[in-house]
């Protein structure tokens, strides 16, 4: 039997394509994160299992939200290198981090942490998470891995240093390109520095 080439299709629907169409959905996203808190208010080991599966589809929506709003700069940035790119990708940073904020005392309890007051027994889990099918397996692995899981403290400072990272690794491949551009013609537009006081007066 001959292979068959099977020719590779990109999925470009779920994507933003330009800045006019990216700004409604991150106002949405910013918009939804507020919703958080009443959800996380609502958490108890006895809640309504339907309740708790409308939660736990919100933050699944949400997380996938994020992800598209960030494609946008992130796919930007890897093309242009200008101011503009890279004040839309601080925008989203911020974003990203106000949504990981938000949604930790979720995930919290749902590994069996205290929150509110409440803790989630394995028992009631499994009430709870027969309510979210889809979404078993994941939900399961969270409670499995709650002894290697770092505090709420840990996780937000965690998340800061990741923050700060990824900043200065965007700073250093715009390095990159602009001494790629030094590279290739020989020359590169600086702005003259100012001479300090002591500069001036040796001249």
């Amino acid at each position: 039997m001959e292979e068959q080439e099977i020719p590779l299709m990109w999925e470009h629907s779920d994507l933003f394509i330009d800045k006019e169409s990216w700004e409604p959905g991150c106002r949405k996203l910013v918009a939804r994160i507020e919703e958080y808190g009443c959800y996380i208010e609502q958490l108890q080991p006895t809640m309504d299992p339907a309740l708790f599966r409308d939660i736990v589809l919100f933050d699944d929506e949400m997380e996938a939200l994020t992800h598209r709003v960030g494609c946008y700069p992130y796919l930007l940035l890897a093309d242009d290198t200008k101011d503009s790119a890279k004040s839309l990708m601080e925008h989203f940073r911020k974003i990203a981090e106000d949504f990981e904020d938000a949604r930790r005392p979720l995930h919290s309890w749902i590994k069996g942490n205290d929150v509110n007051g409440t803790r989630l027994s394995d028992d009631h889990a499994a009430q709870l998470f027969a309510a979210v099918p889809e979404l078993d397996y994941v939900l399961k692995r969270m409670r499995a891995f709650v002894s290697y899981t770092l505090t709420d403290d840990e996780e937000t400072r965690l998340e800061k240093l990741k923050t700060q990272l990824e900043k200065r690794t965007h700073e250093r491949r715009d390095l990159e390109a602009r001494l790629a551009l030094v590279e290739a013609d020989g020359s590169i537009a600086m702005k003259p520095r100012q001479l300090k006081a002591y500069e001036r007066s040796a001249d």
